[in-house]
């Protein structure tokens, strides 16, 4: 983009191409005020109109003709944007070679020519005022920030705005804080809510209380045990705990129930993970896996199916778990030693191993996936990585998107999921990410996280 019309660099052949405005460019001018790029296609955009360049055509296309100077054009996601002329602003998508207007506001209320984007909306700004305004996404609520002072330059760095004026540097802090610390003192083996009750496993304590910060909660103690040594899983008021041994604790009644399996029965495994879906509790060890019938469990009858691994006799069997999905009658498995597995009604028939061949759209590019995530309703499988961010399977065309830091997420190391109120959240090592609309957004240690 040019004041000279719109240029195209050949990188085998060392040489430019430059369009100039007419019929082929449907440019009325040569100046580009700036290009943006649309999935296979560039939007150049000139003070009059704004035209597509497909790039596999190498054809071009009239998309808007503005009757007041265009501004700037700002790219908000993939195909939206917020075009800023010297009459209006709006809100636009592109979609199939169309422009379609969203939203739009008077510019008598933003008047301010620089747009920076903050974590839930935009900051306007022009060098030389004293004022601000602080913008949301659909430009329906506007906050003007008087600084007193004129402005020189504006910039954004983790939500927080630092403005250069006369006076030296003024920063504004807009990250609203919606992390409520509840408990920053209390330590924490396993903490469970349930209906109203929140149950704190620490050392050899049970808390349980309304509130961390609860004055008297009913604390259960016993010198026998150690909960740091414990993995946990739940269901209902049921909390499952599993070391060498399997205990089952009801919250209702405050107390453990005698269904039980000792290490005997075991074999004398140490436990690392537990998952309980529908009526089988799967128990983790170093060299297999052993599912629980859990309903017999709770009548206090053991009912146990061993899956040990051996190089020779069950190679395919995993060594222990990360996390399982069941899918139909699929069990998808993540596992430090294999990856990404999938099999077919129990452990013995192996369908398929994701290792990764090179190809990031059939193979898991990642070599440590975490915890699994199913949405039905989308039927996708999420799966948490770490280093590789986050992977998106879709059981449909058996592809994988790959989501990282690129991407917005806070980290590439992700450790954990919850799905509330029809939005994904996902845990990193720096703070929560979540999908909204398509867009990843996050949840930091400005929003009150430590």
């Amino acid at each position: 983009a040019t004041s000279n019309g719109f240029n195209i660099f050949n990188n085998k052949q060392g040489t430019f191409k430059r369009y100039y405005k007419g019929k082929k460019t449907s440019l009325t001018s040569n100046k580009i005020v700036g290009i943006q790029a649309v999935n296979q296609a560039i939007i150049i955009i000139s003070p009059n109109e704004l035209v597509y360049y497909d790039t596999d055509l190498k054809t071009f296309s009239l998309l808007y003709s503005s009757s007041s100077e265009i501004l700037n054009f700002n790219k908000l996601d993939q195909n939206n944007f917020i075009l800023r002329t010297d009459e209006k602003n709006v809100l636009v998508s592109v979609k199939d070679k169309k422009l379609i207007v969203e939203k739009q506001k008077s510019l008598d209320a933003l008047s301010q020519k620089n747009i920076l984007t903050i974590q839930n909306g935009f900051i306007f700004w022009e060098k030389g005022e004293v004022n601000l305004q602080k913008v949301n996404f659909q430009l329906t609520e506007i906050e003007p920030l008087n600084l007193n002072v004129p402005v020189n330059s504006v910039k954004i760095v983790k939500d927080k705005v630092y403005a250069a004026t006369v006076n030296g540097l003024k920063i504004l802090d807009f990250s609203k804080q919606i992390v409520e610390n509840i408990a920053s003192s209390s330590e924490s083996d396993f903490l469970y809510v349930h209906e109203g009750s929140i149950v704190n496993f620490n050392e050899n304590e049970i808390h349980i209380s309304t509130s961390l910060s609860e004055a008297n909660p009913l604390i259960l103690k016993n010198n026998n045990i150690d909960f740091n040594r414990y993995v946990f899983e739940t269901q209902g008021s049921l909390v499952v705990l599993g070391n060498k041994d399997i205990r089952l604790f009801d919250i209702s009644k405050g107390e453990f129930i005698k269904s039980s399996i000792d290490a005997n029965a075991l074999k004398n495994i140490t436990i690392k993970n537990l998952k309980l879906i529908e009526n089988t509790l799967y128990v983790g060890h170093d060299n297999g896996i052993i599912e629980v019938d859990f309903e017999k469990l709770l009548k206090n009858e053991i009912e146990l199916n061993f899956f040990d691994y051996n190089e020779l006799l069950n190679k395919n069997i995993p060594r222990g778990f990360y996390d399982i999905e069941k899918i139909g009658a699929s069990l998808f498995v993540s596992q430090p030693l294999s990856g990404l597995s999938v099999y077919e009604g129990d452990f013995n028939k192996l369908i398929n191993r994701f290792t990764y061949d090179g190809d990031a759209k059939t193979s898991l590019a990642a070599s440590t996936p975490t915890k699994l995530f199913y949405i039905e309703k989308e039927n996708n499988l999420y799966i948490a990585s770490l280093g590789n961010g986050l992977f998106q399977y879709n059981l449909e065309n058996q592809e994988f998107t790959n989501f990282n830091t690129n991407d917005g997420l806070l980290s590439n190391n992700i450790y954990d999921f919850l799905n509330y109120d029809d939005r994904l959240y996902f845990q990193s090592g720096t703070g929560i990410n979540y999908f909204d609309e398509g867009r990843i957004k996050n949840i930091n240690q400005y929003d009150g996280l430590d």
